[in-house]
């Protein structure tokens, strides 16, 4: 079966953030389409590590002739994974990135949950 194993969201409390995230770094940080996680991390964990949702981007999978890689109503595996973005509070940067980042990326996923290169995109 393809698939992997899920952490807890509670564990993501591990990471230091408030030592690795200066005031003009973003954090990034990839999302099944899980409402429960999505809602999670912007209201609780961003909230808590002192971090201001900025926005979410949107991975669009698509095949090699460029269709969706499945149906957008489908319950099983939708076509998009979720990419939550944020800044710590009061950041220089949080305006920038509303401003001029992307707000969706469409690929090709090489292999089975490999997301798409973006870091360039920050720069």
């Amino acid at each position: 079966k393809e698939g992997y194993d899920e952490i807890d969201c509670y564990s993501l409390y591990s990471i230091p953030i408030h030592k690795l995230l200066d005031t003009s770094g973003i954090i990034a940080i990839w999302v099944t389409n899980k409402i429960k996680y999505i809602k999670f991390i912007k209201e609780k964990l961003f909230r808590d590590w002192n971090v201001e949702f900025v926005g979410e981007w949107f991975w669009v999978k698509i095949a090699s002739d460029g269709e969706l890689v499945s149906n957008l109503d489908s319950t099983h595996r939708k076509p998009f994974e979720i990419l939550v973005l944020g800044v710590r509070t009061g950041s220089i940067v949080m305006e920038k990135i509303k401003r001029d980042t992307p707000r969706a990326v469409f690929s090709e996923r090489c292999m089975h949950s490999c997301k798409p290169l973006i870091h360039g995109t920050f720069e």
